[in-house]
């Protein structure tokens, strides 16, 4: 009998080791894409599994991961400060180039302490132009200037028809200040994709625009689908922002 119970016990022993091992077995699902970050797809699952978390596009349920926590690491005591090895300190980067590249590249990097406080840092390396960083906000891109350019400010004070164009500048503001006793008229100039982002401002300074209207059109380009826009309330102003691809947006 004890011959036979310590033959049970080694079976038993070996089922338990490969049980085990299995469990911690790496296995993996779906297909793969170079430079994509792989994920595990369950939580309490005896066999861990890993796939694929996808592209920047997203896709349905299980795709992407769901949290990702970056933790600087530094010399001495924490919280360290410009501890991160990209621009500037930053410790989390994207580039749209390899950084040994000859012709130069672009970085948008971030950080949670780098030069004196929290950091987002964008700019070209070598013989990569200069560009503005930029957001869209609901459908609205917001450029900055990054302190290359300021906002300008233009007074209309003759006549009854003028015409802005892009050395207004990417942030202007034209106030119909003109006693003409008539209506006003108002033409942009294009928006392409060379001056995407601009935002004109058109004020009545004058305050009769309830009389003598003020009609904006843009040349060869719509104002939120439409031909035309019209101030018709006096003191009124309108806000337009080139969307780069032909339209006015109205904001």
């Amino acid at each position: 009998m004890t011959a036979l119970r310590a033959f049970f016990f080694t079976i038993a022993l070996a089922v338990t080791g490969t049980a085990a091992h299995a469990q911690s077995t790496l296995l993996q699902s779906g297909a793969i894409a170079r430079g994509h970050v792989p994920m595990y797809v369950n939580s309490y699952s005896q066999q861990p599994v890993v796939k694929d978390s996808g592209t920047a596009a997203g896709g349905g349920p299980g795709i992407g991961l769901t949290e990702l926590g970056l933790t600087e690491a530094g010399a001495g005591s924490a919280p360290y400060a410009n501890a991160g090895t990209g621009p500037y300190g930053t410790n989390n980067c994207d580039y749209d180039a390899p950084t040994t590249n000859s012709t130069g590249y672009h970085y948008l990097c971030f950080g949670p302490n780098a030069q004196g406080g929290g950091l987002i840092a964008y700019g070209a390396v070598g013989a990569a132009t200069q560009l503005p960083l930029q957001f869209i906000v609901n459908g609205v891109l917001v450029p900055l200037n990054g302190g290359g350019s300021t906002p300008t400010f233009r007074r209309v004070i003759t006549g009854n028809a003028d015409n802005a164009t892009t050395a207004d500048g990417p942030i202007a503001t034209i106030a119909w200040a003109s006693a003409d006793a008539a209506p006003k008229s108002e033409v942009l100039p294009a928006c392409t994709s060379s001056n995407v982002g601009v935002t004109i401002t058109i004020k009545d300074e004058q305050g009769t625009a309830n009389t003598y209207p003020i009609t904006v059109t843009a040349s060869g380009s719509t104002l939120d689908g439409q031909l035309s826009d019209v101030l018709s309330s006096n003191l009124q102003a309108q806000i337009f922002q080139c969307d780069g691809n032909g339209n006015w947006i109205l904001e």
